[in-house]
């Protein structure tokens, strides 16, 4: 990528970002809260990582047919340099007009990020008083296959659900989400619909733009809407001893670690903890379930165990010319839901037509040369073991992941080794020396590795 095409993504990336948010809604990854926004980010993906990132993720046959499909061209009976040829000067022809994305960016913040915070912190304050626990937007609640990221939540862990360490399962007692005027009517229809069905006691959503607050009651299978007692308190029934003063929700000053009085949240009631709070260990989590996206041509239902084990953190930023979510296996899996919540069919009309048979292309050519990428890379795992054994004194060293799959290497292929017995004050030392090699290291007695080798999801071949 030239240092002018860098800027240019950067340049866009500045004006477009689309709201830090990945859910999981009626199978569909949904970011920032709407479908336009997993448009903008897969746009994202696609300028920075190029169609090569997706073209990786699903049979090469599946992609030359979508590709026709999405441009009403009729699919060759063999794929070969011939017919690719042929797919690419009828592509030429094509009159096409790229999609405006820019309807899915998170736009203004309208006092969005201090009233989300003011609340959360808040709420987490007094949340152990009231036999309870707030968790923030990053932590996952799911209601039945859904996987949603509410701004704030408080829950009890009784009847209603049960903490695990990803995620929560099952309605929080009290749900708040934060609107900005990008996606208001997600919050108040969509996301409403939804608290409503899964049987959420009690919604409140804050409007920071307006400085208005709706309180809403689960009741006889719908939201009743709820105002504050005489008092100016509202005192949800679904936890005991709490009042919550509506005229504390705006703060102006940006650090408001102590809030003192002006918490919105009043303990009327100190309630005796559950003693279920703390998260076990036998749900879902990230990487707990190998990334196998299943790709069609037309949108496959992500579930909630797929969506749990490989979305990351939303965490978004930019360097290297391109956006980054965590890690490259971030982007990788968060691509391969979009790609599921999209189809094939329509990912080919996301980015030119111009842009998918060279990459079908390359991918051929990479797959042609397999056996020698294989080669070079022992070579380099063999010079990479060496200089840890000569330099750090690590003796027992691996070659594990890709190299190891019988499946050809490809776009998101990784070199990776692993190690036992590693210095940790070493590791800094010893990334700075493998990442020029592009190497990764994976600690062998990690938990999380050790996991992988128990459920023979990674194999290692010692070297």
């Amino acid at each position: 990528m030239s240092e002018s095409e860098e800027e240019a993504n950067f340049d866009y990336w500045d004006r477009h970002s689309p709201e830090r948010k990945i859910e999981l809604i009626d199978g569909r990854l949904i970011v920032g809260n709407s479908l336009a926004g997993s448009r903008l980010l897969f746009d994202h993906i696609m300028r920075g990582w190029s169609v090569d990132a997706a073209i990786a993720l699903g049979s090469v046959e599946q992609w030359v047919r979508a590709v026709c499909e999405a441009y009403r061209l009729t699919p060759p009976d063999r794929i070969n340099d011939q017919s690719l040829n042929s797919l690419e000067e009828k592509v030429s022809r094509i009159d096409y007009s790229i999609e405006d994305f820019t309807q899915g960016e998170e736009g203004e913040d309208a006092g969005h990020w201090r009233a989300r915070n003011h609340l959360f912190y808040s709420l987490y304050e007094v949340s152990e008083s009231l036999g309870g626990m707030a968790l923030g937007r990053d932590f996952v609640m799911r209601l039945g296959e859904d996987g949603l990221t509410p701004d704030a939540v408080f829950f009890k862990g009784r009847k209603l659900n049960t903490l695990y360490e990803y995620y929560l399962d099952g309605p929080a007692e009290m749900v708040i989400e934060v609107t900005r005027p990008a996606h208001r009517s997600y919050d108040f229809h969509i996301k409403r619909e939804h608290y409503a069905r899964a049987g959420v006691p009690e919604y409140i959503i804050v409007d920071a733009e307006n400085k208005q607050v709706e309180f809403l009651r689960f009741a006889e299978g719908d939201y009743l809407s709820m105002r504050p007692g005489e008092d100016e308190l509202y005192r949800p029934q679904s936890i005991e001893g709490l009042a919550i003063a509506p005229d504390r929700f705006w703060v102006e000053e940006e650090h408001f670690s102590l809030r003192g009085e002006n918490n919105p949240f009043i303990v009327e009631k100190s309630q005796p903890t559950s003693g279920r709070l703390r998260g076990t260990r036998n749900g879902k989590g990230w990487g707990e379930a190998p990334f196998e996206p299943r790709l069609d041509l037309h949108p496959v239902k992500v579930s909630f165990d797929e969506y749990i084990s490989w979305c990351p953190e939303a965490k978004f930023e930019f360097w290297d010319g391109r956006i980054q979510i965590c890690s490259d296996e971030g982007v990788r899996n968060v691509a391969g839901m979009l790609l599921m919540t999209f189809g094939m069919t329509e990912a080919c009309r996301l980015a030119s037509p111009s842009k998918w048979l060279p990459a079908i292309r390359r991918r051929l050519s990479m797959e042609a040369r397999d056996g020698e990428m294989r080669r070079e890379w022992r070579e380099k795992a063999k010079e990479a073991a060496s200089l840890l054994r000569s330099k750090y004194e690590i003796n027992r060293i691996g070659i594990t992941g890709d190299l190891l799959s019988s499946s050809p290497l490809n776009y998101w292929s990784k070199l990776r080794l692993v190690a036992w017995d590693v210095d940790r004050q070493n590791s800094i030392r010893i990334y700075e020396d493998l990442s020029p090699m592009d190497i990764d290291l994976i600690e062998g007695d990690s938990p999380f590795f050790q996991k992988q080798i128990d459920r023979g999801e990674a194999a290692i071949e010692e070297i």
